[in-house]
Parts: C-alpha cells; sequence; structure tokens
C-alpha cells in the first residue's frame, strides 16, 4: 500500500514539474501596445458610459424624491394641520328592483 501512495505522489509530483516548464514566458504575453491603447480606450469608454448612467439614476431618484417632500409640504400647508373625517360607509343594498306590472305587452311585427 505504502508504494502505491508512494508512486501516486511520484506522479502527481512528475506532472507538476512538467507544467510548470510549459508556463508562457513573460515575452510571449507581451500586449502590442495598439492593442493595449485600444483596451484601454474601451475600458475608458465604458466606465464613462457606466457613470453617465449612474449620474442619470441618481438625479432622477432625487427628483422624484424631492417632487414627494414638496408634494407632502403642500398637503400639509393646505390642510393646515386639519383632519378630514373619512368617507360615510355605503348603506348596504336593499336587493333587486321587482316590477308588479302585469300588462301584456303588445307584439311589435304583427302578421
Amino acid at each position: 500500500m505504502k508504494k502505491g501512495k508512494i508512486t501516486g505522489l511520484a506522479v502527481i509530483f512528475l506532472l507538476w514539474v512538467a507544467m510548470a516548464f510549459q508556463l508562457p514566458k513573460s515575452e510571449s504575453t507581451k500586449v502590442p501596445t495598439l492593442v493595449k491603447e485600444k483596451i484601454d480606450q474601451e475600458v475608458a469608454q465604458y466606465y464613462a458610459e457606466r457613470l453617465r448612467i449612474c449620474k442619470l439614476d441618481a438625479l432622477l431618484k432625487a427628483e422624484d424624491y424631492v417632487d414627494s417632500i414638496i408634494v407632502n409640504r403642500i398637503n400639509l400647508n393646505i390642510m393646515n394641520g386639519k383632519i378630514f373625517p373619512n368617507r360615510p360607509a355605503r348603506p348596504p343594498s336593499p336587493g333587486s328592483i321587482l316590477l308588479d306590472d302585469t300588462t301584456v305587452i303588445a307584439p311589435i311585427f304583427k302578421k
């Protein structure tokens, strides 16, 4: 059993060493300057657009908040602290209306 564990660890160690030699060199991962400039420009545009959207959202929320404060102040000034009574309850329905008319209706079209 110990020999199997040692062999397994040796295989894992050899795989790890082999992968270490496969790591890319710093020269091969170097990004050309034109590509880097284009990426930086795209990132700057993205951040500017996100900032514009965020500012617009904050402005709309602030306008809604200020409008609600103004409406509350107007309602408070109109009422001058007076509380109006609630609407009275609706009376119960008398039910369906029945007609006791026994007059025979003449037909519209005569033969």
